[in-house]
């Protein structure tokens, strides 16, 4: 039967110096790369990033005005719903006939309510047609 066996512990300040020192180096190579003036062939790709980052940055200009704006319109719209729905009732208040009446007598009118009850007028639908 195998038997368990620790594993050696690993000196992990060595190994991030190494990271560290490796990563100088990378920019180290880079400094020397572009000493002599930064070569033709990078050009291009370097226009095509810096268009990629305009267009990031303006996408997401755009989005937080959108984002502005519709958080305007939707308390704009509240405020319309609220309004829309005082005004009705107080409409609805306003056009019962007590208030009515009420109305009538503060401005002194001089009109009265009808004593006679309702009634319909029917008319006969004429079927030939006259001419």
């Amino acid at each position: 039967m195998a038997e368990n066996t620790p594993k050696e512990p690993t000196k992990n300040k060595k190994q991030r110096k190494r990271n560290s020192i490796s990563l100088l180096n990378t920019i180290n190579r880079l400094d020397n790369l572009v000493e002599n003036g930064l070569p033709t062939n990078y050009i291009p790709h370097l226009i095509f990033v810096a268009i990629l980052g305009i267009f990031y940055i303006g996408n997401s200009h755009y989005a937080e005005n959108m984002i502005r704006q519709t958080n305007k319109l939707e308390s704009e719209v509240e405020n319309l719903r609220s309004s829309y729905t005082s005004r009705k009732v107080e409409f609805m208040y306003a056009s019962k006939q007590s208030e009515i009446l009420k109305a009538i007598e503060q401005k002194d009118l001089k009109l009265k309510e009808s004593s006679k009850n309702l009634y319909k007028i029917k008319m006969k639908k004429n079927t030939s047609s006259e001419k």
